[in-house]
């Protein structure tokens, strides 16, 4: 029998009573935790590295160009037929595929795998609504893909403008920064809201992928097939005349 100076009630337990903060930002726990799944793949920082696979080849290039040339004259000439704007369309062009394997890394079943683990009886509880977890669920995937597009980018132009801005990185497009800013955000925009408009049609993230996957390279070929085509016509027009 317990003693009388001694309470029945356990009191390790505390009710809380620290502040309450309204439910704003809903949608951030979920976009927190889908961001932290992605970073802790390892295919994840894989395919970030790759996707910068350019950029790398060119600094390379640029770097062996600089330290080999026999004077700065040729130094000099080598870097005038550099085509700045040019350089950093064909590094986001060539990282495409390295994002499309990405937006099927963590995209494609961010809401696939909720459907089947029914998971979304306990993401759409109160206060939740389903435009927090859309928009938990798209910055998740915007987020870190944004961060891969940008990264490389940012890069390379801060690694140019330092080492060959007299060759005119800075003076020939003032506006190339923010261009670049301007850019980046368009390829993680895409990805993230058509993975996460075909991952709401399924219950299996493999379905979703393979759908994506294969829209993606229909529209591929599709449009190389018309712009083939409407080189084959100019071509054929220009030798007519």
């Amino acid at each position: 029998m317990p003693s009388p100076a001694s309470p029945i009630a356990d009191l390790t337990y505390r009710n809380y009573d620290g502040p309450l903060a309204p439910p704003v930002y809903r949608w951030w726990p979920i976009a927190k935790m889908s961001m932290r799944m992605a970073v802790k793949k390892r295919a994840f920082w894989v395919l970030g590295v790759l996707s910068g696979w350019w950029f790398l080849i060119l600094s390379a290039i640029f770097y062996f160009a600089e330290v080999t040339s026999p004077n700065a004259e040729a130094e000099k000439k080598f870097f005038q037929t550099v085509v700045w704007k040019d350089q950093f369309l064909d590094g986001f062009a060539r990282s495409q595929i390295f994002l499309l394997l990405l937006a099927l890394l963590i995209g494609v079943g961010a809401i696939a795998n909720d459907n089947r683990a029914n998971a979304l009886l306990v993401y759409l509880s109160k206060p939740t609504t389903k435009l927090d977890y859309l928009i938990g669920k798209w910055l998740g995937i915007f987020i870190p893909m944004m961060c891969v597009v940008a990264a490389p980018t940012l890069l390379f132009f801060a690694y140019c403008a330092l080492s060959y801005r007299q060759y005119g990185i800075l003076s020939d497009d003032p506006w190339l920064i923010v261009k670049l800013l301007a850019l980046c955000p368009v390829a993680a925009f895409f990805h993230a809201s058509v993975s996460l408009g075909i991952s709401s049609l399924f219950d299996q993230g493999r379905t979703a992928g393979a759908i994506y996957a294969g829209l993606y390279f229909m529209t591929f070929i599709f449009t190389g097939a018309i712009g083939a085509a409407r080189r084959i016509g100019h071509e054929t027009g220009t030798l007519i005349n």
